[in-house]
C-alpha cells in the first residue's frame, strides 16, 4: 500500500525538480516536463523532470586551447552542463530548505558522476564535480525565487511542459537576492558531495 505525501514532503520534492528544471533552463539543457506525484512509484519515483535528449544532433563548440571548433569539445560542455543540472534538485533544496533529502541527492550525484566519467578519468572527477557544484550553487542562489515561484505552481497542478515553465517564471527578476561568501558556495557543495 502507497501512502501519499504530506504537504512539507510535496514542498521539498517540489522544490528539488524545481531546481532541475532552472538548473536545465540556465544551461541550455532541453527537458519537455517536469512531474510531481502524491506518493512514490513501486520504484521510488515521485517527481522527475524529463529531459529532451537528442542524441542524432550532432554539436560543435570553439575550443579556445586550440583555436578550432571541436566536437570533443562540445561533449565536454555538454556533459558538464547534465552534472549542473543533475546537481539542480539537491542544492535547490540546501538553498530554499536548509538541508536536502539524502536519498534522492545520491542519486542525483550518481547520476552526475556517471555522466562526467563518460568524459573524464577517474582520478579527476572529484575536481570538476567540485568545481561544478559550486557553480550550481552560484547560479540557483541568483534564482531563489525562481525555484520557490515553479515549486509552487508545480505543487499546484503536479504536471508542467516547458513551455508552462517558461510561462510560470516569465516576468521573474534574476538577482533580487545579495550573494553569499565564497565559503558558503564552497560549505554547501562539499555537504552534498561528503553525503552522496
Amino acid at each position: 500500500m502507497t501512502r501519499n505525501f504530506t504537504t512539507g514532503e510535496l514542498m521539498r520534492h517540489a522544490i528539488h525538480e524545481a531546481g532541475h528544471a532552472v538548473a536545465a533552463l540556465r544551461t541550455g539543457v532541453g527537458f519537455k516536463e517536469i512531474f510531481l506525484r502524491n506518493h512514490a512509484d513501486s520504484d521510488g519515483t515521485a517527481a522527475g523532470v524529463t529531459l529532451d535528449r537528442n542524441p542524432g544532433r550532432r554539436m560543435m563548440m570553439y575550443d579556445r586551447s586550440r583555436q578550432e571548433y571541436s566536437e570533443k569539445e562540445a561533449i565536454r560542455v555538454s556533459k558538464e552542463r547534465q552534472a549542473i543540472v543533475c546537481y539542480g534538485g539537491p542544492v535547490a533544496e540546501a538553498l530554499c530548505l536548509g538541508g536536502f533529502e539524502t536519498g534522492a541527492a545520491r542519486r542525483d550525484i550518481s547520476d552526475a558522476r556517471e555522466e562526467l566519467a563518460q568524459h573524464y578519468s577517474a582520478g579527476i572527477i572529484p575536481a570538476i564535480e567540485r568545481r561544478l557544484l559550486i557553480r550550481t550553487v552560484k547560479m540557483l542562489e541568483r534564482r531563489d525565487c525562481h525555484i520557490r515561484v515553479l515549486a509552487a505552481e508545480l505543487e499546484k497542478y503536479r504536471k508542467m511542459s516547458l513551455a508552462q515553465v517558461r510561462k510560470a517564471l516569465k516576468g521573474q527578476s534574476d538577482f533580487l537576492f545579495p550573494l553569499r561568501a565564497d565559503s558558503v558556495y564552497r560549505r554547501i557543495a562539499e555537504e552534498i558531495s561528503a553525503a552522496c
